[in-house]
């Protein structure tokens, strides 16, 4: 593939990123997923003009199959057990 395709296919398909406030709530003690690593992200992504350029991506609820994928099932059905009061949402 020449540099041309390459460049119409960079123009073609944004640089997208999935973003809520409520993973700011994340904040399990020594994990890198820390609500000041997020935020730090976001701040230098903004401040360097990068975030205006990408696509906002509204964030969704990941599927059994999806999760399943990266993490084995039994894992999926143990958070899923430790979470069930919290229903609404796993953190």
């Amino acid at each position: 593939m020449g540099r041309a395709a390459v460049d119409t296919i960079r123009a073609a398909m944004p640089v997208g990123y999935v973003y809520d406030p409520i993973y700011l709530e994340h904040d399990v003690a020594g994990h890198p997923e820390s609500p000041a690593r997020l935020r730090a992200i976001m701040s230098h992504l903004e401040s360097s003009g990068v975030l205006g350029r990408m696509a906002q991506v509204p964030p969704r609820d990941a599927t059994e199959e999806e999760l399943t994928r990266v993490h084995s099932l039994a894992l999926v059905e143990r958070v899923r057990a430790a979470a069930d009061p919290y229903r609404d949402h796993w953190l």
